[in-house]
């Protein structure tokens, strides 16, 4: 695989653009816990955001369930990477992460 720049709250906004946020269960418990590898702390709100756009989660949900996988496991900010590719996202030309702020 090729090397990627490093992953960025901007970065993983766009990825997470390309994915749903009804999929199955499991694969939304992957998604938090790939962005609480790549980010951190930082990723909550983005995640808790992405996951209200859908319909399947809960009041309050997102973030725990983000919090909950936070504990270091099998799943990496790779699995971020590998679905988002699976769904069309492309890297920045460049090579550089977007420095831009999310649209309003």
């Amino acid at each position: 695989m090729t090397p990627h720049p490093p992953l960025t709250v901007y970065l993983c906004r766009d990825m997470l653009a390309h994915l749903s946020p009804n999929c199955p269960r499991l694969e939304w418990f992957e998604i938090a816990a790939a962005l609480n590898d790549a980010l951190g702390e930082a990723g909550e709100s983005l995640f808790v955001e992405w996951s209200e756009r859908g319909d399947k989660a809960k009041p309050g949900e997102p973030a725990k369930v983000y919090r909950s996988a936070a504990k270091p496991g099998k799943v990496t900010a790779g699995t971020l990477v590998h679905r988002a590719l699976a769904a069309c996202f492309r890297f920045p030309k460049d090579g550089a992460a977007p420095a831009r702020p999310p649209a309003p």
